[in-house]
Order: structure tokens, then C-alpha cells, then sequence
């Protein structure tokens, strides 16, 4: 037996050596092996939490037990065929692993244990069984296709673990750590309980969990963010839906969505999830299956992040759902961010922000704008939503750069402010209803000249004409529904059509 005892922790000998048994029982301190270890009877336990090395090309024919710590090796060559039983310890490979353990009389139904790849790949086909966990670590890949029940769970503590099995990960939960990544195969629905923290093991961190290779996946079990940040993601332009509920318990911790800059990929959200931080889209899209998916508490931001370069685009699909958040913004100046409505269902969404927020994106497809909260939203970018726009509290502000599209006709101020920087900020021919009584407001900035086709005070359609606040030059001066200095121009009313003469 080798233990912590020891003065020397290097073994080496002349010739080969065949105990009847080899222990290392060692917690404190590494040893490393390098005599041949022969016999056909010979067995060697690995024992306590420190690491044992074999680097000897050894023939030992007594097998193999793993009940603690590390047993290191470099290759295949220093761990001969035979019984290999895993009761709680880890073997590690430092060089390139075996395609598979079938070379090792393995009891899967008693399996409890790790590995840890330093590189390549190994896969496990054989069916996992029994009360044990198993854990992954190292920056190599663990591949495992079998139809696995063992309940004590997967730690997925670096690198790579790909499923090609819905049921790869047993029956207990799963957790991945920092520099860790389950990915996904095809066509697989998993029910695991997941905690993720990181942003997966590839240098770009496209996500603790992501579904590979172009390929749909489904997640089912709960997932809980366990980190801030933490990411979720698809390659190949690949679709993961997450049907559990996505949830950070009490902490305030931001769920990042990043897919490659090349190819993009999807991340369909079907429950309600509950994390409490912002949702950060950096590159791909996030498509609903439900109203409400995202929490109505979280601020959606959109881009790569500040000073990142790239070609992505960052997108949120309501998809005919609808959608409360408590706020837009950009992260960095890459490409498109857009929120939009790809199918022919309307969707509305509403954004109840108390914090300033300033969004350069656009807004597309059938998608109605509700501005809530007491607070500012800015909106820099060009859209082209065929929706309506509400304000219904604070102040919406189209910036000298903005423009809600040609194809946004309905606008209505129930309440607080829209402010319009530029004459071309709504449509020619829209109509713009402004509220009587609560405050409602039109803020024309100086310089303004603003066409619109319709003007009505709640349900009341005005007269073609010049409106404006005192001051403004407009024919029409209304305090009441208008300030600034600049000038509304109603193409059409209850007297007939204004032509402007330019």
C-alpha cells in the first residue's frame, strides 16, 4: 500500500513487479508510478482524493478500481485490459484517450465515477445504471449514446459533453460549470434539471447548452442560472427549444443568448420563465412559444457588447405572441437589432420601463408598440412594423435619426409624451389620436415640421390645418395636446384635405 506515510511519492524499479494487489490510498500528496506492474492477478485500487500515475507500460491482468481521487494516465498502454470498476474515482487521461472503454470489463450497473480527457474524444455506448453520478472534466470531448437511468446525477466541470442519447444523463440533475458545455446532437428532448453557469467550453461562449451542428433539440427539465451571464446557444443555424422554465432563484443574474456571427441559430423559448436580470440576445434570435416567455421584469438588450466587431445580428421574434419587458436598448453598434413578428398573428409588445433606455434597432412585421413606465425611451433606428404605436405613460422620444416606417399608420398618445425630433419620424398618411383630459401630449421639437394624415382628440377627428403649442408659428394653437415650437401638418379632416405647398 502506498498512503501519505510515504518519504517518497516517485516509484520507479529495475524490472517488472507483481504484487498480488497495488493500493494507493492518498489524500495529501501525488505519486507517480513508473515501474511496470505485471501479474495476471495483480489489481490495483486507487484510494483516497490525491492523484496516482502510471506511466509504465504495465500488463497487470487483476483489474482495475477507482474509489477515489485520480488515477493518471497517458494512454492505453498504462492501463492494460481488463476488469475496470469506477466506485467514486476519476480516471484521467493526459494524453489521447481510447475511442471507447471496450477494451474494459466496465460495470455499468454500478458505475459511480469520472473522467477527465485532456484532449480527443471518448464515447460511452453502453447503458448506465444504478444510484451512481458521473463526472466530466478536461478539455477533451465525452460522448455518451446510451439509454442511461443512473440517479446520482452529471457534473459537467470542463469541456465537452455531447449527448446523442434524449436520456444520456440519466435520471438526476445536472450541473455544468464554468468552462463546461453539454451539447446537443439532434432530435433529442431532454427532462433533466440543469444548472448552468459560463459560457461553454468554446473560445466564442456559445453557451453551457446549445444544440450542435444545425440540429433541433428540445429541453424540458428545468434550468436554473446558477452564474450571471450564463449562456445558452446553437450552431449551424440550429434551433434549441427550451420548454422548462428558465429561473435564477432569488439571485439577479442576466441569461446571454450568443449563436456563431456566421451561421446564427434559434432559441425558442415555451414557458414563463422567472430569472430576475436582463436578457441579453448577442448574436441570433430568440423566438417565443408563449406570451410572456421572457420575464416581464427583464430588460432586453441587443448586440455583440461594446467595441466587439463582427457580422450579427440580434433578434427578438414574438412570433405571434405577446410580450411585456421593462425595457430596449443596444449593447455595441454591430449590425441588426431588431424586434420583430414574423408570423401573420399580431403581437404586441409593451415596454414598461422606470429607467431611461435608447434603442437603435427597429421594430418589423405585425407588431404593435405599447410604451409604458414613467420613464424616457429613445428610438434612433429606421422601422418598418406594419403595427401601431401606444403611449401610454413617460415619454417616447424619435430621435432626430428615427423613424416608426411608412407603414406604422396608427399612433396614439393616451397618456404622457411622444416627442418627435424630426418631420419624418411617422407616417405621411397616419393617423395620430391624441387623448382629451389626462395630459396627453405631442412635444414637437424647434425645427419640426411633422406630416401626419389624420388628427383626432380621443375620438373626435380634427380639421386639416397647422397644429402647434403658443409659439410655434402653427394656424392652429393647442396647449393642451401640443408643446415645443415646431409644427404638426394634418393632411386630412372633418374640412377636407390640406395640400402644403412646398
Amino acid at each position: 500500500m502506498f498512503n501519505d506515510a510515504a518519504a517518497v511519492f516517485t516509484v520507479a524499479a529495475s524490472g517488472a513487479v507483481a504484487p498480488s494487489s497495488v493500493t494507493f490510498d492518498n489524500s495529501d500528496e501525488n505519486y507517480e508510478i513508473s515501474a511496470i506492474l505485471d501479474g495476471t492477478e495483480t489489481s490495483v485500487i486507487k484510494m483516497g482524493s490525491k492523484s496516482a500515475t502510471l506511466s509504465g507500460v504495465n500488463t497487470y491482468g487483476g483489474g482495475t478500481i477507482l474509489a477515489g481521487g485520480f488515477l493518471t494516465v497517458g494512454s492505453t498502454a498504462n492501463l492494460p485490459a481488463g476488469p475496470l470498476t469506477f466506485q467514486g474515482g476519476i480516471l484521467r487521461f493526459t494524453g489521447t484517450p481510447p475511442s471507447s472503454l471496450g477494451a474494459y470489463d466496465v460495470n455499468w450497473d454500478s458505475f459511480s465515477g469520472g473522467l477527465e480527457l485532456t484532449s480527443g474524444t471518448l464515447t460511452l455506448a453502453d447503458a448506465i445504471s444504478g444510484g451512481g453520478s458521473l463526472s466530466k472534466s478536461g478539455a477533451g470531448t465525452l460522448v455518451l449514446s446510451g439509454a442511461n437511468s443512473f440517479r446520482g446525477g452529471t457534473a459537467v466541470n470542463a469541456g465537452f459533453l455531447r449527448m446523442n442519447h434524449a436520456h444520456a444523463l440519466g435520471a438526476g440533475d445536472v450541473a455544468v460549470a464554468v468552462g463546461g458545455q453539454v451539447d446537443l446532437t439532434g432530435n433529442l428532448t431532454v427532462t433533466n434539471a440543469v444548472s448552468i453557469k459560463g459560457v461553454g467550453a468554446t473560445s466564442s461562449g456559445e453557451g453551457a447548452i446549445r444544440s450542435v451542428n444545425g440540429t433541433t433539440n428540445t429541453w424540458s427539465g428545468p434550468v436554473t442560472i446558477a452564474e450571471n451571464s450564463a449562456r445558452i446557444g446553437c450552431t449551424g443555424g440550429g434551433l434549441l427549444e427550451v420548454s422548462g422554465v428558465i429561473n435564477s432563484g432569488a439571485n439577479v443574474y442576466e441569461v446571454v443568448v450568443r449563436m456563431p456571427n456566421d451561421t446564427g441559430g434559434t432559441l425558442l423559448l415555451s414557458a414563463n420563465n422567472t430569472w430576475l436580470g436582463s436578457t441579453w440576445i448577442r448574436c441570433g434570435t430568440i423566438k417565443l412559444g408563449i406570451d410572456h416567455a421572457l420575464p416581464t421584469g427583464s430588460v432586453l438588450r441587443l448586440g455583440l457588447g461594446a467595441g466587439q466587431t463582427g457580422v450579427t445580428n440580434s433578434t427578438l421574434d414574438l412570433a405571434g405572441f405577446n410580450q411585456s419587458i421593462a425595457g430596449v436598448t443596444d449593447v455595441g453598434t454591430d449590425n441588426l437589432h431588431t424586434v420583430t413578428n414574423t408570423e401573420e398573428t399580431p403581437s404586441t409588445l409593451t415596454i414598461n420601463n422606470t429607467a431611461a433606455y435608447t434603442f437603435a434597432g427597429e421594430f418589423t412585421g405585425n407588431l404593435d408598440v405599447v410604451k409604458t413606465g414613467s420613464s424616457t425611451l429613445t428610438l434612433s433606428g429606421v422601422s418598418s412594423t406594419s403595427g401601431g404605436l401606444t403611449v401610454s405613460n413617460g415619454n417616447l422620444v424619435v430621435s432626430t435619426s428615427g423613424s416608426l416606417g411608412s407603414n406604422s399608420t396608427n399612433i396614439t398618445v393616451a397618456a404622457g409624451t411622444l416627442t418627435l425630433q424630426n418631420s419624418a419620424a411617422l407616417a405621411d398618411e397616419a393617423s395620430l389620436r391624441i387623448a382629451d383630459g389626462g395630459g396627453a401630449k405631442v412635444n414637437l421639437a424647434a425645427g419640426v415640421n411633422e406630416s401626419v394624415g389624420y388628427l383626432y382628440f380621443g375620438d373626435k377627428l380634427r380639421m386639416g390645418g397647422t397644429y402647434g403649442a403658443t409659439g410655434s408659428g402653427a394656424r392652429i394653437l393647442d396647449d393642451e395636446h401640443f408643446s415645443g415650437s415646431g409644427i404638426l401638418t394634418v393632411r386630412h379632416g372633418n374640412g377636407g384635405t390640406l395640400i402644403r405647398l412646398q
